[in-house]
């Protein structure tokens, strides 16, 4: 009996504890192309949000929003430096996309993106929180061993096998499952059980509805069925994820309905780059069943279609490392890639045109930017892209940038040996990272444990210094323990020195005190969840910068007479109903600030209805 039980608990483990490199491959492509565009995002707000003349100037971080984290950003309070580490981030973001040197790449945006949190603490969002955790679990495991130019390049072969099992992709797994299952621990307010309106209040809040989220308000039963569902599912994605019997079927089962929920939430609410981080980090529970079936639906129908040859000139090892990377970047894994040299009608075409050479299932020869084409077609992932490169522009262009690099190619070879030059990668990490998973482990289920009170806060004490430095630390809250019944806009009444009164917002319409069109028609959700923490935080250090940077920025382009004396910072509440009640507005100033030099000093102002 005793050896029974012992047999299915390893084969349970065995299950538990692996991951699918191609998912991994998945993970780290989304993670990187999220975190890239979101560099680009970044920088259009550069100066509001990392410099001593924005939002937070470091002074005020220390005095009032600092928990002694470490951020390299600290280091300058002029644009240019920030400016400087979010290029190099976005480098490095594009470097993990690919799978270029992956895990110094991964490193960098590990350290950098934690200083950018660290930095401007108040526009944090809450896909910036899974998104430092999805970064230290890659660290640990090899992001890099599929679809990637790593993977291309290594003169050590990636593993053969897809399945890769370890602590450390046992912790990813664990990571994943505690967002929703911490959550739905949190989520003990009524509106979940027994009444179902989580949705429906979520819905309210018309500062993150969107159109779609707007016309399901309509459908009352649909709305309470949905709220139930996703409770429901939150608290049973670890038993599918880690159930000891149909492992990989349950865990593909929770794939489909985790990924449907956040594809709902992006269709429904404007969270930033959540819904996207959140399905980045399902791709982690992505199963060998999966991807078996997108093959066999991607597969070309026609067998001859699979066996195209790529022959290049053995003398080239830029041409080598060159179509080494096309199969991995284009998906063609059962193309073979052999010396021309070796194959007398390759060699000969090669030596008469001087082209690398495509020869196709059918037998057919294709050459310089038609063979380019010809590898299109057979790709899993992109064959559509062909009929388009075939557009006789495009392939007169194309055929002329091959003939360009092909002339000039040991010079071409020369500056870009930085990053084609082979060299050896290691896939499998040792006992150092293996303990470094258990501990990581441990501690970040232990912190998970506290924030839904399970244990004492002398449990995490010790813990806080290294968790928070390293931006660690997490609380999975988004509608916990219900959604907020909070709703509104915020309205910036301003007297110009003219005597002209404005709305500081929209500067060309009439002051209103009447909801907006569109409440969420902000810059974007990191304005909006900076100036709605504000009112949250109700600190007056927070409040001044805010003021002096809205000062800076109109009169900086104000004429003489029509500069900004004044102005208050008005949130009109509209507290939502249960369904079929009547919504209460009210205005809560919660700033009155002055912006001439001569005007007396600011003050708080109290909070009161009007």
């Amino acid at each position: 009996m005793l050896t029974i039980v012992q047999g299915a608990l390893q084969r349970w483990w065995q299950s538990a504890s692996s991951i699918d490199l191609r998912g991994l491959a998945a993970l780290r492509v989304l993670l990187g192309s999220i975190l890239l565009s979101d560099m680009v995002l970044r920088l259009t707000d550069l100066e509001a949000f990392y410099s001593d003349g924005g939002i937070l100037p470091r002074s005020t971080l220390l005095e009032a929003a600092a928990d002694g984290r470490f951020s390299l950003l600290m280091a300058s309070g002029a644009s240019w430096w920030p400016a400087a580490i979010i290029v190099v981030t976005a480098l490095a973001a594009l470097a993990f996309t690919l799978g270029w040197r992956t895990r110094l790449a991964n490193l960098v945006l590990f350290v950098a993106v934690g200083s950018m949190q660290s930095r401007q603490p108040l526009i944090l969002i809450g896909g910036d929180i899974l998104i430092m955790a999805l970064l230290f679990w890659c660290l640990l495991l090899p992001a890099g061993a599929r679809w990637s130019a790593d993977a291309a390049l290594s003169s050590t072969p990636s593993p053969r096998r897809h399945r890769y099992r370890s602590l450390a992709a046992f912790g990813l797994l664990v990571q994943v499952v505690s967002v929703y299952f911490f959550s739905a621990v949190l989520k003990h307010g009524d509106a979940w059980w027994p009444d179902g309106t989580a949705v429906y209040y979520a819905l309210e809040l018309d500062r993150y509805t969107t159109d779609i989220g707007r016309w399901l308000q309509q459908w009352p039963m649909l709305t309470r069925s949905l709220s139930y569902g996703v409770y429901g599912l939150e608290w049973l994605a670890p038993l599918l994820v880690f159930a000891p019997v149909a492992t990989y079927r349950l865990r593909l089962l929770a794939f489909v309905l985790l990924m449907g929920m956040h594809i709902g939430f992006l269709l429904c609410l404007e969270l930033g780059h959540f819904p996207w981080v959140s399905m980045a980090s399902l791709m982690a529970l992505s199963t060998p069943g999966l991807w078996q079936m997108l093959r066999r639906k991607l597969d070309p129908k026609k067998p001859a279609a699979l066996r195209t040859r790529i022959y290049y000139d053995r003398d080239c090892a830029f041409c080598h490392a060159s179509c080494h990377l096309l199969r991995v970047f284009l998906v063609l894994p059962r193309t073979r890639i052999e010396a021309a040299q070796d194959t007398p009608r390759a060699h000969r075409l090669m030596e008469a045109h001087w082209s690398w050479v495509i020869i196709d299932g059918e037998r057919t020869a294709h050459l310089k930017f038609e063979a380019f084409i010809a590898l299109l077609r057979a790709s899993l992932l992109f064959r559509w892209l062909a009929p388009l490169m075939q557009w006789s522009p495009i392939q007169r262009f194309g055929t002329a940038v091959y003939d360009r690099v092909a002339n000039g190619r040991g010079a071409v070879a020369a500056w870009t040996r930085w990053f084609w030059q082979p060299r050896p990668v290691r896939w499998r990490y040792g006992g150092a990272h293996q303990a470094v998973a258990v501990v990581a482990l441990l501690t970040i289920t232990v912190w998970n444990a506290h924030t839904v009170d399970w244990l004492s806060r002398t449990w995490v004490t010790p813990l806080a210094p290294v968790v928070q430095t390293l931006r660690l630390d997490q609380r999975w809250d988004m509608f916990a323990p219900e959604p907020s019944r909070r709703d509104g806009w915020i309205v910036f009444p301003a007297t110009l020195e003219n005597g002209e009164t404005i709305d500081l917002r929209r500067p060309q319409q009439a002051l209103t005190w009447q909801r907006p069109e569109r409440p969420n028609a902000h810059r974007n959700v990191r304005w909006h969840s900076y100036e709605w923490r504000l009112l949250a935080l109700k600190n007056e250090a927070l409040f001044l910068a805010y003021g002096r940077y809205l000062c800076r920025s109109y009169n900086a382009e104000a004429v003489a007479g029509q500069r900004l004396v004044r102005f208050d910072m008005v949130y009109v509440i509209d507290t939502s109903p249960p369904p079929g009640g009547q919504s209460s507005v009210e205005r809560r100033t919660a700033w009155h600030h002055r912006c001439l030099p001569d005007s007396p000093t600011p003050r708080p102002s109290t909070p009161a209805s009007s």
